[in-house]
């Protein structure tokens, strides 16, 4: 649609502002927020959003904003980075949990949706950025949204561009939420399966092999005895999937995720904020993050707090495990002096503290407390 932008003026009519641009200044205009406008999801699982179309040099970004943007001085931001196979909505509809009502409810979350993944998405008419490129994208959104401090919640490649983002402006990111992160390259076997996949999507289809690369991408290994018991969340990822995620778009993700380059070094010796880690024990990256958790505990290089919640018996850690998820994110902020008036479940089970220790300091958890993996 840039190609229509031709005279440069501006106008309002009916409450909505309208903007033409020429050939001339079309760089300039998509640096800019180009659009705001309020949100009535259908889905009632869904709250009213604020949405925000942010333009830049290689794309526009649909951006939805879960509470008031206006608070975003006063309350502590959450910033979400979506997987492949998915957008905005799955970090949506798990910020909208009642076992996240602690957190949600003192803190402003802002959904990013990468280009084309957004639900009913046309057809991508541009080149897709880079995982670098991406990180580099978000930097732009960010300040155009006028966020100063922000905690990063990634998911899987969701995960990967957040920390990215956080080496390349260490003084906005307070803290990076990893959900199922690799820090690696991808490895011979992920770039066979990627290939199909590709072949695949190529053809404007989920075929077979689409279907149970993603599954194995999202749940990992799936054993027989968990089978019955995640059947219909496959089932659901799979309509879902289906539904909401343009196939030609999806390609386009996948293989800048799949041509992501290796950034275990860079993040041992640079990262300079804390890293909450969490990954299932049936994840297809659980021997991957653990790794990354090792990069951390390495060298006095670097600089930041890393801890890993490895959970037991579970592949998707945001759709099979959300309440210990939502836990760990409270304690994390907690530890990073956000929202220190909440307690989570086993925190108001404690009755009996020691003397000595002061009611604010007792209020905020040590993550690394929770980490269940052999360090």
């Amino acid at each position: 649609p840039w190609s229509l932008l031709s005279i440069s003026f501006v106008w309002k009519q009916g409450g909505q502002l309208h903007i033409q641009v020429s050939v001339t200044t079309r760089v300039f205009l998509l640096r800019k927020v180009l659009k705001m406008e309020k949100v009535t999801a259908p889905d009632e699982q869904q709250p009213e959003l604020e949405h925000v179309i942010v333009g830049t040099d290689l794309a526009t970004y649909n951006v939805y904003i879960q509470g008031k943007l206006a608070s975003r001085k006063s309350s502590c931001v959450v910033v979400t980075i979506h997987d492949i196979g998915s957008n905005h909505k799955a970090l949506v509809t798990f910020c909208s949990l009642p076992c996240m009502a602690p957190i949600t409810a003192r803190s402003l979350n802002v959904h990013i949706c990468l280009p084309g993944q957004d639900t009913g998405a046309p057809d991508l008419d541009q080149e897709f950025p880079s995982m670098k490129e991406l990180s580099e994208e978000l930097i732009k959104i960010l300040s155009q949204l006028q966020l100063d401090q922000v905690i990063l919640l990634g998911v899987g490649a969701g995960a990967n561009i957040a920390c990215r983002l956080a080496l390349l402006i260490p003084s906005t990111v307070l803290g990076i939420i990893a959900l199922q992160p690799t820090a690696a390259a991808a490895g011979i076997m992920e770039q066979v399966k990627e290939r199909t996949v590709l072949s695949n999507l190529k053809l404007s289809d989920y075929g077979k092999d689409t279907d149970q690369f993603m599954i194995a991408h999202k749940f990992g290994h799936l054993e027989e005895a968990h089978e019955e018991d995640i059947r219909r969340m496959v089932e659901a990822y799979k309509q879902t999937l289906h539904r909401d995620i343009n196939p030609r778009n999806l390609k386009l993700y996948v293989e800048s995720y799949m041509k992501r380059t290796d950034i275990s070094e860079v993040l041992q010796n640079n990262l300079r904020c804390d890293i909450l880690l969490v990954v299932g024990s049936q994840s297809s990256v659980a021997k991957q993050t653990k790794a990354m958790f090792k990069l951390f505990r390495k060298g006095s290089q670097n600089k930041s707090n890393a801890s890993l919640i490895k959970i037991d018996r579970v592949g998707d850690v945001l759709t099979e495990s959300p309440e210990k998820v939502a836990e760990a994110i409270l304690f994390f902020c907690q530890g990073l002096g956000m929202v220190p008036t909440v307690l989570g479940p086993r925190s108001r089970n404690l009755t009996d503290r020691p003397r000595g220790v002061s009611m604010s300091s007792a209020d905020v958890p040590n993550i690394r407390r929770l980490s269940l993996c052999d360090h």
